[in-house]
């Protein structure tokens, strides 16, 4: 049977949240491994194109320009969306098989906010938020969110502090800072600083609210625009439905498009996100646009405005012949046939770690899994880029396999233990556990290779939440037996 993997969007859609801020990260907080194999693609400059902003409210623009109140703003350092330096916050939702957080007697979905401690208890639960619609950022003064109304209302919650220094949300203060007519794409993220409020409108463009002036600047009209897959430091890197990608410069308020995407309008059953962003250095997946599924990794220097190829498609093919076959629990004496998809990246001190979903078969049998390469990526720019090579990291795929529960089907296997999240030199890691749907999570640290188990309650849990809104180990997608699936392809040069 000629089969095709695809990924949910919403599997991908955390995925990328948990990319966000990684640039931010100091090469004390990253461990590093040493490297071997396949070389790296050739360069190739880019050209920018500018798109016009446009003023809502306020002063006008001319150009590009917008106001001396934008202009002279000073970069924010802000690391995470949805935590500041003592909580963390996420939406609480109902998942699909009633697993919830809030349920009532006349099932009806209760949605709010749930508040950690970055220590990862559970500290409160807000669901008394009327027509709350959505978590959208959170500062050291503040929790902001979106609820509905005539208009979607952008609202914020005051933050004072305890006597144990965490953070007492003053909910009877709760203010509407403006209301936005159009409402907010999909809910899907937002970015809050100290300066600025930017979301992505219904209407499709950015809009850029200005904390200190009360003014709404409205950027990038009807470019497709999606969602923020990743925030530097004073640039926020936007993806539209064609999966192309554009740069928001904070202190300009001007959006520029680098590249162009695959053409191809993103499907309900495979995204195109798999991004990570780290020392001004943009990682982006992009599909060859003769074949669907043959993924190209490509690196955009944000400083340089440049980009170029890193990985070709035939480049991690042959990555995948790295495994070997007797780390399979799988009878395949050879592998004849190698496919693979690109689905996660993550980066820790100066090397690119590739997460790729893959089929391996030989002898009338196939072993399906994700498997973790990288590559040092510490001389990008310079003459070292020729010279790029790929590791596969054995030991930690090894250990998403042996902690995972296999699943077998005559002549057929998989294992689908995944990492979720790389940050202090640890990876997160989501598995299977025999004879129940129910999720373990595990942390595995990148320069002592120990495993051990991790649970709800734990610091390394809760960092999920740092940079995304949307909760963990709930949902049809995580109680799945399995994340790959499969569906008739007509064409079986693919991957």
């Amino acid at each position: 049977m000629k089969r095709n993997y695809y990924i949910s969007v919403i599997w991908m859609a955390l995925s990328i949240a948990l990319c966000i801020g990684c640039t931010q990260k100091s090469a004390g907080d990253e461990t590093g491994v040493t490297g071997s194999a396949v070389s790296g693609g050739a360069a190739g400059n880019i050209t920018e194109s500018a798109v016009s902003v446009t003023t809502v409210t306020g002063s006008t623009v001319s150009g590009t320009a917008v106001t001396d109140s934008v202009v002279s703003r000073k970069t924010s350092t802000k690391k995470y969306l949805y935590a500041n330096s003592t909580n963390a916050y996420r939406d609480a939702v109902r998942d699909y098989y009633g697993d919830d957080d809030y349920w009532d007697e006349d099932d009806e979905v209760k949605e709010g906010i749930i508040q950690y401690k970055r220590t990862g208890e559970k500290q409160e639960t807000f669901d008394n938020l009327k027509m709350y619609a959505s978590l959208l950022g959170v500062t050291e003064e503040g929790v902001y969110y979106a609820r509905f109304g005539d208009s979607v209302e952008v609202c914020r919650i005051p933050i004072e502090k305890n006597a144990d220094g965490t953070d007492r949300l003053k909910q009877e203060a709760t203010e509407v800072l403006f209301t936005e007519e159009n409402g907010i794409k999909g809910y899907k993220n937002a970015y809050v600083d100290e300066n600025y409020i930017v979301y992505i409108s219904a209407g499709d463009y950015v809009v850029q609210y200005n904390r200190k002036t009360g003014e709404k600047a409205k950027v990038g009209v009807s470019n497709n625009l999606d969602r923020i897959v990743a925030v530097g430091q004073g640039y926020l890197m936007i993806i539209n439905s064609e999966g192309g990608y554009l740069k928001l410069d904070l202190d300009l308020g001007e959006l520029r498009q680098f590249d162009g995407g695959a053409d191809t309008y993103l499907s309900e059953d495979y995204a195109l996100y798999a991004v990570e962003l780290y020392k001004d250095q943009f990682f982006f997946k992009k599909e060859n646009p003769s074949y669907y599924y043959r993924d190209e990794i490509w690196v955009y220097d944000v400083k340089k405005q440049e980009k170029q190829v890193l990985l070709s498609e035939k480049q991690l093919r042959k990555a995948c012949r790295q495994v070997p076959v007797s780390s399979i629990p799988l009878d395949i004496k050879e592998i004849e046939y190698t496919r693979c998809c690109l689905q996660n990246m993550f980066c820790q001190r100066d090397r690119l770690y590739m997460q790729v979903q893959m089929e391996l078969r030989g002898g009338g049998k196939s072993w399906e899994s994700y498997a973790i390469f990288s590559m040092d990526i510490s001389n990008l720019n310079g003459s070292g880029m020729d010279k790029v090579k790929l590791k596969y990291e054995k030991n930690l795929t090894d250990c998403m396999w042996s902690h995972s529960d296999s699943k077998f089907d005559k002549g057929d296997a998989w294992n689908t233990g995944i990492v979720v999240a790389m940050r202090s030199g640890k990876a997160v890691l989501v598995l299977n556990q025999k004879g129940t749907k129910q999720k373990k999570f595990g942390c595995y640290d990148l320069k002592t290779e120990r495993f051990y188990e991790i649970t709800e309650e734990d610091e390394e849990y809760c960092a999920l939440y740092y940079n995304t809104k949307e909760p963990f180990g709930k949902g049809d997608y995580y109680l799945k037996e399995k994340y790959i699936t499969f569906e008739e392809d007509e064409d079986d040069d693919i991957c």
